[in-house]
């Protein structure tokens, strides 16, 4: 669980009475004292976050102990298109128990169950009775279907670990494939695609084809990164019209991975038109709007001065600031205590971090004067994060290598395009070494992908800084030193950046750069390896003005896994020849 989530433990029967309320710590650890009347009750424990995390679990239908303690995985409660749909689990079990009960309950199929669900889709009842409904079930009869009605329930509140424990009863072998895709779902929603998929597959029987066993395995696909796999596993769910908007967003995004851009805008278009975008579920309106905001000329407007132009004129350079609350910060979010908390993030993260490795896609765009892409080339290579250092201050090198462990070089200039790298050596812009030689500016608060966020400017002294990179339009030509302004997003629950801009601090006019705009979108992989997590580029846009051509790059990385290579070796190909061998990928 997260650190800093309220816990409260209530009765079943009145969860608005708290019987006992604390915090998480730092760890995400909780404990409660309770007399030992109260510990015999029907309980239900609840913890939520101020970002609208919650979950929840019944302890008293969990056997709890110190080697298996209870474990809350936490959700934003709501429709979301990246995690399993209780209504389309809720109707797939009730045309399987239609299958293996016959049309009308019978006892061996437990009184009333599959009438009681048959009502939930007219009346509708709240999570909240489904569930009180089900247990009451489970009371008086211990049925297997009584037991996968209460799963899907409980599914369906967020109480995952109770359901598994319930349908973990289920032993009647008519039952086997309805326990096993319910097994399947709920691994699938606390994020364990390997195993969800594992199991998932075991139900494929011949030519039979489930689209909703096939979405949930394409979902499972889209979680591990295999995103062909994805694209072939959520073709079955397309002809389903209740599962095809699901289908359609987690086809975009595999489409979207593998640099088919242009694919993934029809994808979502198709998504649109299925479910109107403002009825959409806020992160896949999120998604479809970046997906075609992100592409058009007008997402990459210059900023003149990020730390002196009035805000109206910044959201016109970035449309994505249009929600922005421009209003001055609330008590506790002052800049200088927004620029300490994510200032110890950063620091934590250079001084911890581990050489990573992922595979990069790179689409390359040389667009016309309105904008569009006439010449297109793409490229698939090895992309290598390692900690190195310099003149005492931390810093990354980023490099590229191919599969058989060479040094890769991506055309520049000369050939029509550009190569562009440093995406996670960005962040070092809110380093506590490097902040006195930086200007920040507290800019706002508004929602990025449902989350709360904070929007701080900031721009560097070039007196001062370090710069942040050079521009090299020819091999033969002087290097120029890069200094940028730009934005960051930082989430207000964790202070970690999630999205970061930069802009040009000035056009550099002796290597004829008018513009170089970058859009960084992080997120933090957790490894197998190692309990800790690291925030690394999830996709990256470069836009570039340079004597009279307009250019793009398309970077989206995934699959990223841990290597070891000698902490002082300079050798950048022993670094790819190690790093190109695949250890076990990042979980989300």
């Amino acid at each position: 669980m997260v650190a800093g989530a309220t816990v409260w433990v209530s009765r079943f029967a009145e969860p608005s009475r708290h019987l006992a309320e604390t915090s998480t710590d730092s760890r995400g650890y909780f404990t409660f004292a309770l007399a030992d009347s109260e510990k015999d009750s029907d309980l239900v424990i609840k913890a939520s976050t101020d970002s609208g995390l919650e979950g929840y679990e019944l302890p008293h239908l969990i056997p709890i102990s110190q080697d298996s303690p209870l474990r809350l995985k936490l959700r934003k409660p709501g429709e979301n298109y990246d995690d399993p749909s209780p209504d389309a689990l809720g109707d797939w079990l009730i045309e399987r128990l239609k299958l293996s009960c016959g049309p009308k309950p019978t006892p061996n199929c437990g009184s009333g169950t599959l009438g009681v669900m048959l009502n939930d889709r007219r009346r509708k009842p709240s999570t909240w009775d489904r569930v009180g409904e089900a247990l009451r079930l489970l009371r008086k009869e211990d049925a297997p279907e009584v037991r996968l009605v209460a799963t899907a329930a409980l599914m369906r509140l967020g109480a995952w670990q109770t359901a598994g424990e319930v349908l973990d009863g289920v032993k009647d072998p008519r039952f086997d494939l309805e326990k096993t895709v319910l097994e399947g779902v709920r691994l699938n929603s606390i994020q364990l695609p390997h195993e969800a998929s594992q199991l998932l597959g075991r139900t494929l029987q011949g030519e039979l084809i489930d689209p909703f066993v096939q979405l949930e395995l394409g979902r499972a696909a889209v979680m591990e990164e295999d995103w062909p796999g994805a694209l072939q596993k959520l073709d079955p769910a397309l002809k389903d019209k209740k599962l095809a908007p699901g289908a359609h967003y987690l086809r975009a995004r595999a489409l979207y991975a593998l640099g088919d851009i242009e694919a993934a805008i029809q994808e979502a278009k198709l998504l649109t038109r299925q479910v109107k975008r403002k009825k959409l579920p806020l992160h896949a309106r999120m998604f479809v709007d970046d997906l075609q905001t992100r592409l058009s000329e007008k997402s990459i407007r210059a900023l003149r001065s990020v730390m002196t132009q009035p805000i109206a004129e910044i959201q016109k350079a970035v449309p994505s600031l249009a929600n922005l609350d421009a209003s001055p910060p609330p008590a506790g979010l002052e800049l200088g205590v927004i620029l300490k908390k994510v200032g110890d993030n950063i620091e934590k993260f250079f001084r911890e971090f581990a050489n990573t490795s992922s595979l990069e896609i790179l689409r390359q765009s040389s667009l016309d004067n309105k904008g569009k892409s006439h010449a297109i080339r793409r490229a698939e290579m090895y992309y290598v994060f390692q900690q190195k250092s310099l003149k005492g201050k931390p810093m990354l090198e980023e490099i590229r290598g191919t599969g058989d462990g060479k040094l890769e070089t991506i055309g520049g200039l000369e050939e029509g395009f550009m190569a562009s790298t440093g995406f996670a050596s960005s962040l070092i812009v809110f380093h506590p070494v490097l902040q006195p030689e930086v200007d920040y500016r507290y800019l706002g608060r508004q929602q990025l992908a449902g989350k709360n966020v904070l929007v701080v400017g900031f721009a560097q002294r070039p007196k001062e800084s370090t710069p942040m990179g050079v521009f090299r339009s020819s091999a033969r030509q002087a290097a120029a030193r890069v200094f940028v302004q730009g934005m960051a997003w930082i989430s207000e629950d964790q202070y970690q950046v999630v999205r970061l801009r930069t802009d040009l601090l000035a056009p550099i006019l002796e290597a004829e750069l008018k513009r170089e705009t970058s859009e960084i979108d992080y997120r933090p992989y957790h490894f197998l390896s190692t309990p800790k997590s690291y925030l690394l580029p999830s996709r990256v846009t470069v836009s570039i003005e340079w004597r009279n051509r307009r250019l793009r790059n398309e970077h989206i990385f995934s699959r990223f896994w841990l290597f070891n290579v000698e902490a002082d070796s300079s050798d950048d190909r022993q670094a790819i020849r190690t790093a190109k061998i695949p250890q076990p990928v990042a979980a989300h």
